[in-house]
């Protein structure tokens, strides 16, 4: 049993994106690059390591 031609045979398992290679190389040198810029201010108004947020995670809770 052939495959007409501009058709690809069904796939035996499910896909799954690709893992990394080139462009995940490339990105994380880009970002690099980026934050060695001097980009350093941007955070200061995030909590800092370890700090509660104004809210916890449970939350609002009917009385």
């Amino acid at each position: 049993m052939g495959v007409a031609a501009g058709q690809h045979p069904p796939l035996s398992c499910r896909t799954s994106p690709p893992q990394g290679g080139r462009l995940a190389v490339m990105s994380a040198f880009a970002n690099r690059q980026h934050w060695k810029a001097g980009r350093k201010g941007e955070a200061s108004d995030l909590p800092l390591a370890g700090e509660m947020s104004g809210r916890t995670e449970g939350g609002v809770k009917d009385c």
